[in-house]
């Protein structure tokens, strides 16, 4: 009997041997699966915040670019008024002598210079709406692209400029040559 008890003891003992050993086994296993498990959340929340810094600053430099072009559709706007003010002007100069008419022709012309100054600046911005579009594809093109139109409208204004100097000029023709009216008055 007590042989039998030994026999069963050594059993149990051999069978606690590899129930010991699996456990380590088991465990050294988990543990090796948690590091990877740590280390890929680790990457995972770098590239997260790679990503999103990456995002924010397109965002910045979008809500830039739109912040542009409304300030270009406002410029536009203005201008538009403007051409509006000076068309009636014109109405008013068209009734003028003989020999003003050849200065009205010659600042029209300059106006159609003006429209179609306007109407490329008006494809311009139409174009960096476009180039907003393709912004996340081509960064550096549209910021060139951008570039051009600023430089553009510099020589719209410049243009701009001109022709509100020769309309002064004009007016100031035109009144040097008409008579102040006549006192109407009795006195």
């Amino acid at each position: 009997m007590l042989a039998l008890l030994h026999r069963i003891n050594l059993v149990l003992l051999l069978a606690l041997g590899v129930l010991c050993a699996f456990q380590w086994h088991t465990e050294k296993s988990a543990r090796s699966r948690i590091g990877g498990l740590v280390k890929a959340q680790a990457d995972l929340a770098h590239q997260l915040s790679e990503a999103t810094e990456s995002l924010k600053a397109t965002r910045e430099d979008l809500d830039a670019f739109r912040t542009q072009i409304l300030a270009l559709k406002s410029q536009t706007d203005e201008q538009a008024a403007t051409i509006r003010q000076q068309h009636a002007r014109i109405g008013k100069l068209e009734g003028s002598e003989t020999s003003l008419n050849r200065q009205l022709a010659h600042w029209k012309q300059a106006v159609e210079e003006y429209r179609a100054a306007i109407q490329k600046r008006d494809e311009q911005i139409a174009t960096l709406v476009q180039q907003r579009d393709q912004y996340y594809e081509a960064n550096k093109t549209s910021i060139e692209r951008a570039n051009t139109a600023i430089a553009t409208l510099n020589d719209l204004n410049q243009k701009y400029s001109q022709i509100v100097t020769l309309y002064n000029n004009l007016v100031a023709q035109t009144q040097a040559q008409t008579p102040p009216p006549a006192d109407t008055k009795g006195g």
